[in-house]
């Protein structure tokens, strides 16, 4: 878990300083068009088309935004087909199967995460340990 931290922590301070970068070239940028139009033009006439090629780029910025964004759209995806189809089986069939089912995929799980697994086992069993109400319950649930 601290990997993913770290790796969260690292994007982040790339993404401030790449942004901050960004928007200190953009003003040299766009400064240096304004003196390139006031070459041409008078002061307030540069001024103002400095400002319609600064309202143009940011323009283009959001519909690129927006064509970006609407390409990373989640497609719906099917994912608990496999727990319908179970319980579309016969009445004594549909229990089991969706028994095994799960317990398929919690062992796949299991295998897949190996450390998280042993982590949470821990933890659940320190938490039955010192939660005299925990041990209750859980008597309870193997008594039947």
């Amino acid at each position: 878990m601290s990997t993913l931290l770290k790796r969260l922590a690292v994007g982040i301070a790339v993404f401030v300083i790449s942004g901050a970068a960004v928007i200190i070239a953009a003003f040299f940028f766009f400064a240096a068009v304004y003196f390139w139009f006031e070459e041409i033009l008078s002061p307030p006439l540069a001024a103002l088309a400095t400002m319609g090629a600064l309202l143009a780029f940011a323009i283009i910025v959001i519909i690129l935004g927006y064509l970006v964004s609407a390409s990373l759209k989640r497609k719906p995806r099917r994912r608990f087909d496999w727990l319908v189809e179970l319980l579309d089986a016969p009445e004594g069939l549909s229990a089991v199967a969706i028994g095994n089912a799960l317990g398929r995929r919690l062992q796949a799980f299991a295998r897949e995460n190996a450390q998280a697994t042993v982590v949470a086992s821990l933890l659940a069993g320190l938490a039955i340990g010192i939660s005299p109400g925990l041990r209750a319950l859980l008597r309870e649930v193997l008594k039947d």
